[in-house]
This record gives C-alpha cells, sequence and structure tokens, in this order.
C-alpha cells in the first residue's frame, strides 16, 4: 500500500501540472489533480484536502465518476480510452482544479505482456505503460 501511495504522489506531484483554484466553499488549494495516457488508458489521480473533496472526473466532455475523496486521501482510477488525445476535467466543488489533453497510445499486446511479466515480479514501477505505474 505504501508503495501504491507513493507512485500516485509521484503521479500528482511530479508527471502531471496541476491547476489549483481557490474559492470558499468551492475547491481549495490544497485539491489536486492530474491524469497520465498510456496504451488504451488514461489514469487520473485526485488528492484532497483536510475539508475532503466531491470531485467529477470528465474525458472528452463526459463525465465518467462522481467520488468523495475522503480528507487527505489520494485517489485514482484507470479508465479505458480512444487512441490520440482525449481532454480530461476534474471539477471539486463545481470548480475546475484540472482541465488538460493527454496522449492516448495505441494498444500493444507485447508490451502489455512485458508490463505484465513486470508487475508478476514487483517491478511495475519499470511499466512501459505509464498507467501501470
Amino acid at each position: 500500500m505504501r508503495n501504491h501511495v507513493i507512485r500516485l504522489a509521484t503521479l500528482a506531484a511530479a508527471t502531471v501540472p496541476v491547476l489549483l483554484v481557490t474559492g470558499v466553499g468551492q475547491a481549495t488549494a490544497a485539491d489536486a489533480a492530474g491524469a497520465v495516457g498510456g496504451r488504451d488508458r488514461i489514469k487520473v489521480a485526485i488528492q484532497a484536502d483536510s475539508d475532503g473533496a466531491t470531485c467529477q472526473v470528465l474525458i472528452g466532455g463526459s463525465i465518467v465518476t462522481t467520488i468523495n475523496v475522503p480528507p487527505n486521501q489520494q485517489w485514482f482510477q484507470v479508465y479505458s480510452a480512444e487512441p490520440g488525445t482525449q481532454q480530461v476535467a476534474v471539477t471539486c466543488g463545481g470548480v475546475f482544479i484540472f482541465n488538460t489533453q493527454v496522449n492516448v497510445d495505441k494498444p500493444n499486446a507485447f508490451l502489455d505482456a512485458i508490463d505484465n511479466s513486470l508487475e508478476g515480479i514487483g517491478s511495475s514501477q519499470l511499466s512501459t505503460d505509464r498507467t501501470r505505474r
């Protein structure tokens, strides 16, 4: 679990630019989100502040999930997506905290087999697909 948290923190903080919005009764500066594209997938991560957050994830302009993230917790989900450029947005408390485009790669069964092997030996951080890290 600790490795999962470290990987999620790395995803949210280091690999994806984050747009933060402040406001009373809305998303606060501590609410953050990020997204990364992979092969046929998009991984979205949300970090809630001390008040928690009710957030919606939008891919291609459509709401795919509404999630209640507990206070000071991280949440992530991987979604299937068509190859190409996809618009990904996250709103918390009705305020956009993240809105960007990610590149989704075409499927590759050979690389997926390599990634499955890496996960099997506990080395998923070496995965060739960013959404599997």
